[in-house]
């Protein structure tokens, strides 16, 4: 062997212990700190994030630990992007903060006037709303009106059967602006678009029931739940022995009517479709004088509106009020992704922050604006334009929601805030992601999906108990949905798995 052989064997040599020392005696130092590891993940979200499906889109994607606040991944993080329902997250961390965690929505009702005799009362029967969510089956054992039965009942209580003057409606606390800018306006009489006001009863919809004639060749029967005469339906839908594949009822609402078409089946219990309605305040006075005279008390007078002043009901007047905790409204909205209380919660921020005049869809974003100002979010680099997510006017980058979330995680409303986040394969909106053993629970964040638009961003806890916030943001993507949601959850598992 040569000289040359000999020294280059011995250098080799002395490399892998250089080598070997620095992987057995410092590997460990790193990875431990978030060097080694933080090495790893990045190079496996990277593959991840150079999948086919995500070609040509906007991608955005931040992760850091809570435990000691370093950086773990970042793509593009201050990139504005959609956010769909991570918006979500924004309104209700900001609730919590602006609100407090004890607040609740109040819809209350009074008389002014004087007790008459026989049951009588000289005067009106007065309602201000401040956009309550809760008036509906949700929160009443599944009674769309109970909220309006138990009015009766301390009616009752007094004694009051007949209410000689009028209905009025205080809808003071919100502008007219029932729907917010960039909804897509084909779509306005479904479940998801339903307009907000400051008087919303069963969260602005209408149960629609289609069930099968009598005989075949019979036309469907059709009703709504509550019932209203505000709608009416134009109903071609038809009996048969049976279906066709795909075939069923299909329904829309143009205006003030109903249309429904397709085919049922003879023996067939009724099928439930939930449509918006197209006038809110109508819809409340309408179906709270049913309701009324159901339980036998009658308003002889008309309905009308309250001045530009509002009602203002003072303690003595109020014989009911109907409250919504804000935690009950939070965790509907990030549950079940729910647009309607989203909104609703949205505009009432405004109404806590300029309860001098109407809440818009306008003032409420410069609330949001104002609140992400404080926690370090600069506010000429977000759009707020509504509280859902519906428009796609929303602008926030992955920092922005990053940041949110720690602020969330680490204030006075933590518990209420992360238990609101639906849990990975087990509830809400990630019921059916990540539900193997290895990762079910590990995940508690928000989804979020329209047209080319797809997010999921909250907290991992990892197979070491680190603590994690994150937020995964894609637009413009051309592949569907479903590719979006796998890349999301194998960025999730990957980070259980990896830290």
């Amino acid at each position: 062997m040569s000289s040359n052989t000999g020294e280059r064997r011995r250098g080799q040599f002395r490399w892998w212990v250089v080598v070997w020392l620095w992987i057995g005696c410092l590997g460990p130092v790193l990875a431990q700190d978030g060097g080694y590891g933080s090495f790893v993940i990045e190079n496996a979200i990277d593959r991840l994030l150079r999948s086919s499906h995500l070609k040509g889109a906007d991608i955005g994607v931040v992760v850091k630990s809570l435990d000691d606040g370093q950086m773990l991944y970042e793509r593009n993080p201050l990139n504005p992007l959609i956010t769909a329902s991570n918006t979500k997250l924004v309104t209700t961390a900001a609730s919590l903060g602006v609100l407090g965690e004890g607040f609740q929505f109040e819809t209350r009702f009074g008389l002014r006037g004087n007790p008459g005799e026989n049951g009588v009362f000289l005067g009106d029967l007065i309602v201000e709303g401040e956009g309550d969510p809760g008036l509906g089956a949700r929160f009443h054992h599944g009674d769309p009106v109970g909220a309006f039965r138990a009015l009766a009942a301390a009616l009752r209580e007094r004694d009051i059967r007949t209410i000689r003057g009028s209905l009025v409606l205080d809808t003071t606390a919100f502008d007219d602006e029932y729907v917010a800018p960039g909804w897509p306006q084909n779509q306005l009489d479904r479940e998801y678009c339903a307009p907000v006001s400051a008087l919303p009863l069963t969260e602005n919809c209408v149960d629609v029931l289609i069930g099968p004639g009598s005989a075949i060749g019979a036309r469907a029967t059709a009703r709504l739940a509550p019932a209203t005469s505000l709608l009416g339906f134009e109903n071609t839908c038809e009996t048969f022995s049976k279906l066709k594949r795909g075939q069923g009822p299909k329904l829309f609402r143009y205006q003030e009517t109903i249309r429904v078409s397709g085919e049922v089946r003879l023996g067939d219990g009724e099928s439930r479709f939930v449509l918006s309605v197209p006038d809110p305040d109508a819809y409340f006075a309408d179906v709270l004088l049913r309701t009324l005279a159901e339980e036998g008390i009658r308003i002889e007078g008309s309905t009308r509106r309250a001045g530009s002043g509002g009602a203002n009901l003072d303690d003595r007047e109020r014989v009911y009020t109907h409250r919504t905790p804000l935690e009950q409204v939070v965790l509907v909205i990030n549950k079940e992704s729910q647009n309607f209380f989203a909104e609703c919660l949205f505009k009432r921020l405004a109404r806590q922050r300029y309860p001098e005049q109407p809440a818009t869809f306008a003032l409420a974003g410069s609330v949001v604006r104002e609140y992400l100002d404080q926690l370090g979010v600069p506010s000429e680099h977000v759009e707020s334009a509504d509280g859902s997510g519906l428009s796609r006017d929303n602008r926030y980058a992955p920092a922005h929601l990053v940041r949110l979330l720690e602020a969330a995680y680490r204030g006075p409303y933590r518990q209420i805030f992360v238990s609101s986040l639906p849990i990975s394969g087990v509830d809400g909106t990630l019921d059916d992601r990540m539900g193997g053993a290895a990762y079910r629970g590990r995940v508690r964040a928000k989804t979020g999906y329209i047209r080319q638009v797809s997010a999921l961003s909250g907290f991992i806890r990892t197979r070491s108990d680190r603590t994690l916030v994150f937020s995964i943001l894609f637009n413009g993507f051309k592949s569907g949905n479903a590719h979006m949601k796998k890349i999301q959850d194998d960025i999730c598992r990957t980070l259980i798995d990896g830290m």
